[in-house]
């Protein structure tokens, strides 16, 4: 999977010079963004695929009691913007909006897990709720504990499905795609679950059918030391 990423990456980089080069030929140069417009669809199928193979990796290690967390100082505020930014890069067309009051607040948790799961939860609210409906992502500080929460304007779940969507495999009926791909194993939430209840925080959601969903984690927060 690394090798196909970093063949396309060669690719999409020579195709974007060939472009330049050929902006006086007009023929030339529509041949050249269609077969770049072809090659975009193939990387988002294999960011696809990749995030698939690490979901069935990941529940390997989970029932092995294998995964791994590498805790250390962090700042939840830095996570959130670069999960936010990598989103933006993905689906540039799509409109993200970041409300927080907050520069800085410092836990003690693993930043890559937890940018997998604000990822996990914007890829999703992107998936299941039209273009032209904006995502909102808030961070706020509640006690001693920070409340991450991403919002969409989807067709929201029932009580029932609210219940299950934290178990492993399942998928809610009646829930379709509204943009991007369909592909789900439902692992995603599962694995969200699992990796910020070992982080001593707490997952849930908020949602009623027809007005959208509110997924969102909490995690305690590190006290600072006194100046």
């Amino acid at each position: 999977m690394t090798t196909i990423k970093g063949n396309l990456q060669l690719v999409s980089r020579r195709l974007a010079q060939l472009s330049e080069n050929a902006a006086q030929y007009p023929e030339l140069h529509a041949t050249i963004s269609s077969m770049q417009t072809a090659l975009e669809r193939v990387e988002r199928q294999v960011r696809v695929q990749g995030r698939l193979v690490n979901d069935l990796l990941d529940i390997s290690r989970l029932q092995v009691n294998g995964l791994e967390l590498h805790l250390a100082p962090c700042n939840v505020i830095t996570i959130v913007r670069e999960a936010v930014d990598d989103q933006h890069t993905i689906a540039p067309m799509r409109t993200i909006s970041l409300q927080t009051r907050e520069e800085e607040l410092p836990i003690h948790a693993d930043a890559d897990r937890i940018g997998q799961v604000i990822a996990n939860y914007l890829s999703n609210a992107l998936k299941y709720s039209i273009a032209s409906q904006p995502v909102v992502i808030a961070v706020t500080k509640e006690g001693h504990r920070v409340r991450v929460a991403v919002t969409d304007r989807g067709q929201g779940l029932t009580p029932q499905q609210q219940k299950q969507i934290w178990e492993r495999f399942y998928r809610a009926e009646g829930i379709t795609v509204q943009s991007g791909t369909g592909v789900n194993l439902g692992l995603g939430l599962y694995i969200c679950g699992q990796l910020i209840q070992r982080q001593g925080g707490e997952v849930g959601v908020e949602s009623s059918p027809g007005q959208g969903s509110t997924f969102w984690f909490t995690l305690p927060l590190v006290e600072r030391a006194n100046s």
